[in-house]
């Protein structure tokens, strides 16, 4: 929204002007200025180089303005980029006297009423004064004096030249980012082709860069670029450049981004540096040249990896008899140094120069889906809650509510049903089911919170703030993904990734040295090492995808596959105690591949850069104190006794130490001739005392149909177990709240509005009655009731302590209780 500007200030603007320039007085305080003949071309800066972490060249950045690109006439630039740049830069181009008086009101008022300069009114020739007139010392002065200055300079350029040779100059010294100034040297840089031969939809996306390069470096932050290549195409109509369609035709064209130099090795990587180069040094430091820059990466394992990754795209796309055509062209490595948070590896595509994959978009940092690769956080955030990894859900076929009131069955990628399932088992084998049934019982919320504070905070801004987060309906760039891994691989410490070491100039002065790396503990370390070890337990995951697949590589080593549902995006992200490696496999345009999973589309590359990263073996996770090993029941998760056939040890965070014992096997007598259970008193030989399972009433039905239960002796089971003397009944009774747990905990968050923060309730019931009615009540009334399963409701979070009770109301009068659940719901408190 324009603030207009009162005409008081306006011409109170206009009289200080006047007295600027004419009064000696002002003059004296404005100071000499230099003369406003502009330089035939920029000055041509010394080279800078960049450098892997031991030294080797990875590429030359000569200056652009004078060195391998030319000037270009501005007869020869494209008009729809000297419009696009003039209604983005400077609407009022053509008609002001070199500054626009009503900016400045506009931005005097912002001024005056902020008290301090927190908004300017450059035009495009106070633009070209201070770039290449006034000295390097005084460009980045936020002060009258500089801005005066610049104000007289400008308005002796326009006496002295033509509107057009202006605007010529700015567009050929104007700095586009990623060491680009010029129009040609950025058409080059991002579209691989010269200014003359760009088109609207290239035209609108570079004007956009001049304002922040860093930030709108669509090479860098895609998303970001064509955000603010819309922005540019509206300002065109709103000034007559273009009519409404000209402009939606022109946002609706796909870009293809390229670079055409050849001489740049690990080329994504060299563009990341030029873009991090902008946040640590100033833009006269950097306009200077002949900087040294050091980088992390680590030139021959980078060189490995953009081969295995070019290969093995070339193996999917040359399928054998009988597969289908695979369609995936593009694809993203990134290696990480555990210890530093350096980035040793950025391949953002298989081919940098290839304008027909977008080989020049960095997809290391694009926005993609994640699919399963983002379930140890909801596993981890669950962890930090008192589960573990011998808490067994069931995975059976199951409806959940939303947050919108809408009900959500999701799906197990085998299309399959595995019952009661240990939570090692359930994110080693990557069972959807028990993934979306975790964060039900924890909250929504928990996930993107835990992934905030693991490095991964797309995650956490993410709009996708509902269950299917945790099958990755999110997104998140790979680098981000793999830095929480990285925090998990360090024992829950975070570490931001950095990619420049040192920055130096050619006399050897220092302009950057990155600091000695200092982890924060984000996450309790015994809760990352209980995920770091399910992801490294081989027959955790051996379930579903069996022995020898790509994901072993003899390294002590975490891994996590992730496929999106419809074959758009395939991860596979995995970690040692010394390097994180994370690759992406998909196309840019977003189109599906065909039958490419994470196992046979990401993790071939994985397995292959993960062993060339590591020439010597790395340590082994450290188990750290504060956990426990104690044997449980393998069914239950609780602790056995002489009914359970199997148990096993398992870890514990100490305070979590089981204390209830399996109540899911039982010794029962039964006739030793039937087999059939006895009621009454029975003796041997004639009764024999059998280990026998009483499914809880969730895994009923999924028992009976697997054939472990028949429904008559699962319902006389069920009965003779269950103490008659009350109505709050076991597990094993017949009706019971599955989630949320006793004695859970939610925090309501300021972050969300009070209508999102809800939590799914869920009763369970065997068989019964015709004309039964369940009803949930809260605090002894009544919030739900139903007339048939499933019996799932959404509760809007409300702060204090609660309890919920189910009760079913049988057709012959009677009532049946569950047992109660507590739970207590602390109020909102600020964000981290």
């Amino acid at each position: 929204m324009r603030v207009r500007c009162p005409l008081a200030v306006r011409v109170a603007l206009l009289v200080l002007m006047a007295v600027a320039i004419s009064v000696g007085g002002v003059a004296a305080y404005l100071g000499p200025l230099p003369d406003t003949t502009l330089p035939e071309a920029g000055l041509t800066a010394p080279s800078g180089y960049v450098y892997d972490r031991n030294g080797r060249l990875l590429y030359e950045m000569v200056d652009e303005s004078g060195g391998r690109q030319r000037s270009v006439p501005l007869d020869k630039m494209p008009l729809h980029l000297r419009q696009a740049v003039v209604a983005t830069e400077d609407a009022r181009f053509y008609r002001h006297p070199g500054v626009d008086i009503l900016a400045i009101g506009r931005a005097a008022f912002s001024n005056l009423r902020a008290g301090q300069i927190v908004s300017g009114a450059s035009t495009i020739p106070q633009q070209l004064a201070r770039m290449l007139l006034l000295p390097s010392s005084e460009r980045t002065e936020l002060s009258l004096r500089r801005i005066l200055r610049e104000a007289v300079l400008a308005i002796g350029l326009n006496v002295r030249y033509s509107r057009d040779e202006i605007l010529e100059r700015y567009l050929n010294q104007t700095y586009f980012g990623a060491y680009a100034y010029g129009a040609e040297a950025a058409a080059q840089t991002y579209c691989a082709k010269p200014v003359a031969q760009l088109d609207l939809a290239e035209c609108a996306l570079l004007a956009g860069l001049i304002q922040s390069p860093e930030v709108y470096n669509p090479l860098t932050h895609p998303e970001a670029a064509l955000e603010r290549q819309q922005v540019v195409l509206r300002l065109m109509v709103e000034n007559g450049y273009l009519t409404a369609d000209q402009a939606e035709q022109a946002a609706n064209e796909p870009l293809r981004l390229a670079g055409n130099d050849g001489t740049m090795l690990a080329p994504h990587a060299v563009v990341y540096a030029r873009t991090e180069l902008e946040s640590l040094l100033t833009p006269e430091q950097i306009a200077a040249g002949g900087l040294r820059i050091y980088t992390t990466i680590d030139l021959p394992l980078q060189q490995q990896a953009e081969r295995a990754l070019q290969q093995h795209l070339a193996r999917l796309n040359t399928p054998r008899a009988n597969e289908p055509a695979h369609n995936v062209h593009n694809g993203a490595v990134v290696v990480l140094d555990v210890a530093t948070g350096g980035i040793a590896v950025m391949v953002g595509s298989p081919d940098y120069a290839d304008g027909a994959i977008d080989g020049a978009v960095n997809g290391a940092l694009a926005l993609r889906q994640p699919g399963s690769a983002v379930k140890p956080f909801t596993y981890a955030a669950a962890f930090e809650r008192g589960y573990g990894p011998a808490s067994v859900l069931y995975d059976v076929p199951s409806t959940f509510t939303t947050a919108d009131g809408k009900s959500y069955t999701p799906i197990n990628y085998d299309y399959r049903y595995h019952g009661p399932v240990s939570l090692r088992q359930a994110l080693g084998s990557s069972y959807n089911v028990i993934a979306v049934e975790l964060l039900d019982r924890i909250g929504v919320q928990a996930l993107p919170d835990l992934a905030h504070r693991a490095g991964a905070p797309a995650l956490a801004d993410s709009e996708a703030h509902g269950l299917a987060m945790t099958l990755g309906s999110c997104e998140v760039p790979l680098l981000q993904l793999a830095r929480g891994y990285a925090t998990l691989a360090r024992g829950g410490r975070y570490l931001d990734t950095h990619l420049i070491t040192r920055v130096e100039t050619t006399s050897g002065e220092v302009l950057y040295q990155r600091p000695e790396p200092r982890p924060i503990q984000t996450i309790d370390e015994r809760v990352a090492y209980l995920v770091t070890d399910i992801l490294a337990d081989s027959d955790a995951r051996l379930p579903a995808f069996g022995a020898n697949s790509a994901l072993e590589t003899g390294l002590p080593a975490a891994v996590k596959t992730g496929t999106t549902t419809d074959w758009r995006d395939n991860w596979t992200v995995g970690y040692t105690t010394s390097r994180v490696v994370g690759v992406w496999v998909g196309n840019a345009d977003g189109s599906r591949m065909e039958s490419v999973s994470g196992v046979s589309g990401a993790a071939p590359v994985w397995q292959e850069v993960m062993l060339a990263a590591h020439p010597t073996a790395p340590a082994p996770f450290v188990r750290p104190a504060g956990l426990q090993a104690v044997r449980v029941c393998t069914l239950s998760g609780k602790l056995p006794t002489s009914a359970c056939p199997h148990s096993h040890e398992e870890l514990f965070l100490a305070e979590d130490v089981p204390t209830e014992t399996c109540d899911e096997h039982q010794l029962v007598a039964v006739d030793a001739a039937t087999g059939e259970p006895v009621t009454g008193e029975c003796s041997a030989p004639a009764c024999v005392r059998r280990a026998t399972i009483i499914w809880p009433a969730e895994a009923l039905d999924w028992a009976i149909e697997q054939g472990l239960a028949r429904p008559e002796e699962a319902a006389s089971l069920a009965a003779m177990t269950r103490s008659p003397s009350t109505t709050q009944v076991s597990e094993t009774a017949p009706l019971r709240i599955v989630q949320p747990a006793d004695n859970a905990r939610y925090r309501l968050s300021e972050a969300l509005p009070r209508s999102a923060q809800a939590i799914g309730v869920q009763v369970a019931a065997a068989t019964l009655p015709v004309g039964s009615e369940v009803s949930l009540l809260l605090d002894d009334r009544i919030i739900a009731t139903w007339q048939q399963s499933p019996y799932s409701a959404l509760w809007p979070l409300e702060e204090g302590e609660h309890t919920l009770l189910a009760r079913a109301s049988l057709a012959d009068g009677r009532l049946i209780e569950s047992a109660r659940v507590h739970i207590w719901v602390d109020q909102a408190s600020g964000g981290n």
